[in-house]
């Protein structure tokens, strides 16, 4: 089953046209060009696997839950070959993490407003600046290495 028109949007929207991997930032559309259109380089990776073979795909999540806006994290195509190829270091929860610490961060950049309530986003506890707030909220990720986290985000 594919990934809706719907969901799609509601994750390109949210992620900013940006990749959702820490300290990325990639845009994921490429100017057109006067002989190209517009590029668009994004890539849709699921948090649970597609298929219960794939990446992550133990999960008693139904097959059309896998392809909601939920269980998605959008990516340049390197941090999405990255994820995949090391699902034991980018468990769900560090997905999970990392996709909500994105979307909140590009919400407080764009300095969005609730369609609902007309509300501005306030500037969520700890989270001034990104890195940081990334880095000390890992203790809410599964465990697996705090040396592995901080090299993965390039700390001493």
């Amino acid at each position: 089953m594919a990934v809706s028109l719907t969901e799609q949007r509601k994750l390109f929207q949210r992620s900013g046209d940006m990749c959702a991997f820490p300290r990325c930032n990639r845009a994921l559309t490429a100017q057109e060009t006067d002989s190209d259109p517009v590029a668009a380089l994004g890539e849709i990776a699921h948090i649970v696997a597609d298929s219960p073979n794939g990446p992550r795909g133990s999960s008693q999540l139904a097959s059309k839950e896998r392809n909601q806006y939920e269980n998605l994290i959008l990516l340049c195509n390197y941090h999405h070959q990255l994820i995949d190829s090391q699902p034991g270091t980018w468990t769900v929860g560090r997905l999970v993490a990392m996709k909500q610490a994105h979307e909140g961060w590009v919400r407080l950049r764009l300095g969005s407003v609730d369609p609902v309530t007309g509300a501005a986003d306030g500037e969520p506890s700890g989270m001034g600046d990104f890195i940081e707030w990334f880095i000390t909220t890992a203790e809410r990720w599964p465990a697996i290495d705090a040396s592995i986290d901080r090299a993965l985000l390039a700390l001493p």
